[in-house]
């Protein structure tokens, strides 16, 4: 089957079954956190647990923003293998923390955002290495972008399963057994990864210190108009995209109350009402962007690609500004399918873009600035979230973030004619279309 080409490479398939594991229990804890810390926040006073959990996820994933280009150059210089095998590990000390401070009730905010700090600065080095192990994982570069799109439908697979696995046992049993199932899902990824049969030459040393590397991938990334374009895009659309999803919490327990009778039975002990609306959101969100995932898997090349990205980017939009307009779960459910499928379809296209336009020699710093626009910029979207919904509503906010991300795609797409021209040679170039062709196909 062509959309899972991919799966030709040995390495990839290892790969693909140990992170897919591990990434259910990535969610398990992203749900769980979210919702310990809105039960953590003071809501005795009108907006303070909406800007209390700002504060918390700005501080929580600040490290990224600030150690990940140097991860980014690490990532150029080091083995992706060994890196991962050692990220994974500190992770799974993480989140084994999490779950004995929850289980001992010792867990507080200050707690989780340490703890949280900590994962961030090893997701800085995480992140790079993930993307380049990916290239070197596939062995046939034209399955490269069926790849980035199956990893991108696995993340999302797991966000829908993760969600409903989660509001299950925090429903049933409470939110630290989230942390202790993915503690032990980081075992499946350690052994896939050192049961993979890799054939990669050592890395050329540049003789520059890490300064200048980072300056020299910097300077590329801010002065070639396709990259320059993508990473302000992204940064963009993820500042707005996260300051509204900071407040998914809020918005499930506002409706908890209307909704309790009849998503709880009267005899069920414990159970939590806006846990559970809160896991129908997520999951929403997810089944929207496993759809805009398998889309991408099934597209046999490149072609096309930056029409998909600024549409998506609009779709995205629209799903925010829909989903702060409504006041059914029905109606907001299908704006987070619209959410969770165009910033899919969005950001796994600029992903693949990227990984087919940039030379090896700088993939590690580039994607580093790239995964930046994707967590490193959600400490800010989360602060700016939490303290513009504090003084205007939720809703406000939603419509807000949502109308700025559809003129992001609008204005991607006047910009895309002037794009074309730059990346077609590069493709020519690299085989992916024929020679003299780059003017008049739709890349």
């Amino acid at each position: 089957m062509s959309i899972l080409r991919a799966f030709r490479n040995r390495n990839y398939r290892l790969f693909f079954v140990g992170q897919g594991f591990s990434l259910i229990g990535t969610w398990l804890t992203i749900v769980a956190t979210s919702w310990l810390i809105y039960l953590l926040a003071p809501k005795d006073r009108p907006g303070e647990a909406a800007e209390t959990m700002g504060w918390a996820a700005f501080a929580s994933q600040l490290p990224i923003l600030v150690v990940g280009p140097f991860g980014g150059v690490l990532a150029d210089r080091w083995n992706a293998r060994r890196v991962l095998i050692v990220t994974q590990a500190l992770s799974m000390i993480q989140s084994g923390l999490l779950a004995w401070l929850a289980l001992t009730n010792l867990v507080t905010i200050k707690w989780i955002v340490l703890l949280s700090i900590f994962q961030g600065v090893v997701n800085a080095f995480d992140m790079p290495a993930r993307q380049r192990l990916t290239v070197e994982m596939i062995e046939q570069r034209e399955d490269l972008p069926n790849a980035i799109a199956l990893n991108s439908a696995m993340f999302n697979g797991a966000r829908v399963l993760g969600p409903v696995i989660a509001g299950m046992i925090i429903d049933q049993f409470g939110v630290a057994y989230c942390f202790v199932f993915d503690a032990f899902s980081f075992l499946a990824v350690i052994v896939a990864l050192v049961a993979m049969s890799l054939n990669i030459a050592d890395k050329k040393r540049s003789g520059h210190s890490v300064l200048v590397e980072l300056y020299h991938g910097l300077e590329y990334a801010f002065s070639f108009p396709p990259v320059r374009t993508a990473l302000i895009m992204a940064t963009a659309v993820s500042l707005m995209t996260f300051a509204v999803a900071l407040l998914l919490p809020i918005f499930a327990g506002r409706m908890a109350g209307e909704l309790a009778p009849v998503l709880v039975h009267p005899g069920t002990p414990n159970a939590d009402p806006g846990a559970r609306i809160f896991t129908f959101l997520q999951a929403a969100s997810g089944v929207g962007a496993v759809f805009g995932g398998l889309y991408l898997a099934s597209r046999k090349n490149v072609r096309g690609l930056g029409k998909v990205i600024g549409l998506a980017a609009i779709l995205l939009g629209l799903g925010v500004v829909g989903f702060g307009l409504s006041q059914h779960l029905g109606a907001r459910m299908g704006c987070m399918f619209a959410w969770g499928c165009g910033m899919l379809l969005m950001f796994a296209s600029l992903n693949t873009v990227l990984q087919t336009i940039i030379p090896d020699d700088k993939r590690g710093r580039v994607m580093s600035l790239f995964g930046i626009t994707i967590m490193g910029v959600a400490p800010l979207g989360n602060l700016l979230g939490g303290q513009v919904a504090s003084r205007i509503g939720e809703a406000d906010t939603a419509l807000i973030g949502g109308a700025v991300v559809v003129v992001c795609g609008i204005v991607f797409l006047t910009r895309l004619p002037a794009l074309r021209k730059i990346i077609g040679p590069i493709y020519e170039a690299k085989g992916i279309i024929a020679t003299g062709t780059a003017e008049t196909l739709n890349v």
